[in-house]
């Protein structure tokens, strides 16, 4: 059976440090770290501002982003067991390549 580890997560911060840690340019820590959070801040604007126009967004060797539209269906509320109406909404559908699917599988 596969074992989960409860890893760090990577957020926005811990991104930056590591793009910065791998950048060679000749400026001050504070710049570099504030010229990448601005191109980090625009590059998930961008995500956002595709996904909500409906593009798929596809990031090679990677995964891709789309939004999806989900039906209105009927539910259960699991405490009180009411029959509800689930109404129509968006959801995000991520789909991973082969590739990163290959090296994860390397890394066991």
């Amino acid at each position: 059976m596969l074992e989960i580890k409860k890893d760090k997560i990577v957020g926005k911060i811990e991104l930056i440090k590591r793009v910065n840690k791998n950048l060679q340019i000749s400026s001050s820590l504070n710049e570099k770290q504030k010229n990448i959070s601005i191109i980090v801040d625009n590059l998930l604007e961008e995500i956002e501002k595709a996904l909500i126009k409906g593009d798929k967004l596809s990031l090679k060797g990677l995964f891709s982003l789309k939004a999806i539209k989900t039906k209105a269906r009927l539910g259960i509320n699991p405490i009180t067991k009411e029959k509800i109406n689930i109404p129509e909404s968006r959801k995000i559908s991520l789909k991973t390549y082969e590739e990163l699917k290959n090296k994860l599988i390397k890394q066991e």
